[in-house]
């Protein structure tokens, strides 16, 4: 007994002397009164970042509600670079090696460049 536990203790303090402190670099909120949600997060190699989601809006008194879906991207501190609304709900999103951001939903994928502006739309209908 005395043994396993001088052994827990001996990894314990091995682990501990492995572990480093992580610190924030920055940090932000996006969006508005409504729900907000992130679908997806990608870093290119200029370390700005991407964020595609959606924000729900209740209009109330009749009006109904409607989704928003965006894509943000921030530059390598934290600041927003620019924003723009997305005319799919994007699940996925990558970069590329030129800052390009490729967005996916279902068979729908997009292109936009590292500036926000979309470059091209495809639709590759379902087989099923």
């Amino acid at each position: 007994m005395k043994r396993k536990i001088l052994l827990s203790l001996v990894c314990y303090m091995i682990c501990m002397s492995m572990v480093q402190a992580q610190s924030w670099v920055w940090a932000t909120k996006i969006g508005n009164a409504g729900v907000d949600e992130a679908h997806s997060i990608g870093v290119d190699q200029q370390s700005n970042v991407y964020v595609t989601g959606s924000d729900y809006i209740f209009t109330g008194g009749g009006g109904g509600s409607y989704y928003n879906e965006w894509l943000y991207k921030f530059d390598p501190t934290g600041q927003l670079a620019w924003k723009t609304m997305l005319d799919i709900g994007g699940t996925k999103s990558v970069t590329d090696s030129i800052g390009n951001i490729y967005i996916t939903a279902g068979t729908f994928i997009q292109k936009y460049n590292s500036s926000g502006t979309k470059l091209w739309s495809k639709n590759f209908p379902s087989t099923r």
